[in-house]
């Protein structure tokens, strides 16, 4: 599969996500957090901030009833406030020891929002946590996560 390809069902399999949060029986409006990574690598690679944005102005086009999707671009909110009442958080950043929802005490922020029943997306590097920390909770948010040196293609 070329890359426009993959940009195109990433971009699409998102966008019908979100109007199965926003269906839902219930007509209570549905808020979504998406949240960029910092930047990490050079222009064209591993664009955080441009591939959020792109996929936050695809929802605002498709004009989801019912759903607001709020951006935050280059890393974790300094304001925390973002998260209070969300639906669904959608996470595209690095992972790794860096990954932004092991550092200090936000695993447990995290951890409290997915037991209200939030919703939690993690793209490209943002599944990628370190065996000793994040794992566990990877394991039960989102039912796995990319374990490096382990969780690589057979053919490697």
């Amino acid at each position: 599969m070329n890359t426009i390809t993959t940009r195109r069902t990433f971009l699409a399999t998102c966008a019908a996500g979100a109007v199965a949060l926003a269906a839902r029986a219930d007509d209570k409006p549905r808020k979504l957090l998406m949240i960029a990574g910092t930047p990490s690598h050079g222009p064209g690679d591993h664009e955080f901030n441009a591939g959020t944005t792109l996929l936050h102005q695809c929802l605002r086009r498709a004009n989801v009833p019912g759903l607001t999707a709020t951006l935050h671009l280059n890393g974790w909110p300094k304001d925390e406030s973002l998260f209070d009442g969300v639906d669904a958080i959608f996470l595209f950043s690095d992972g790794g020891g860096g990954h932004p929802f092991i550092q200090g005490e936000r695993a447990k922020k995290i951890d409290a929002l997915m037991k209200k029943g939030v919703g939690l997306m993690c793209a490209h590097f943002a599944v990628e946590v370190p065996k000793n920390k994040g794992s566990a909770e990877f394991k039960e948010w989102i039912g796995g996560h990319y374990e490096h040196e382990y969780s690589v293609n057979p053919m490697w």
